[in-house]
């Protein structure tokens, strides 16, 4: 289990996750075809760019300096999540498969972290991150189902 010593080292992991997020979601944008699936996959990718920058506007408003090299000190975020590896060739179910398990994944990473966070600050932060988590995978889920639907 992940170890935070505080609220900045929780923000620095939260950050170097939406960067990582941000470059799937904006890679799928690029390598798939489909309208939809490409506007759905363009769309989360400028979200998560929302997120990290909100996630940074906190860690400044706490007097830390936002790192510009995208690393934090904490885990990386390919330890705890997914592989950073994927498929060059990915059909729209397979991308819209593989964006769900990162987002359930992620969900119940922030979910265990609000178990095991030592302070209330700590525990809110998670909590936001995996409500924001839940949003994204339902997304996806949605998504997956009307195109699973006119392929019937």
């Amino acid at each position: 289990m992940f170890q935070f010593d505080s609220i900045q080292a929780v923000l620095e992991f939260a950050i170097s996750k939406e960067v990582a997020a941000q470059k799937l979601y904006s890679h799928l944008a690029e390598t798939l075809t489909d309208p939809l699936v490409k506007k759905l996959f363009t769309d989360m990718a400028a979200e998560e760019v929302d997120h990290r920058q909100q996630l940074e506007l906190e860690l400044m408003k706490l007097g830390h300096v936002v790192s510009t090299n995208g690393h934090s000190k904490g885990p990386r975020v390919s330890e705890c999540v997914l592989p950073d590896e994927v498929p060059l060739k990915m059909g729209y179910a397979e991308a819209l498969v593989l964006a769900m398990q990162k987002e359930k994944a992620a969900f119940r990473l922030y979910v265990e972290m609000v178990a095991a966070a030592a302070d209330l600050e700590c525990r809110e932060v998670f909590l936001t991150l995996a409500e924001e988590e839940v949003r994204h995978m339902l997304r996806f889920e949605t998504a997956y189902h009307i195109l699973m639907a006119k392929e019937t």
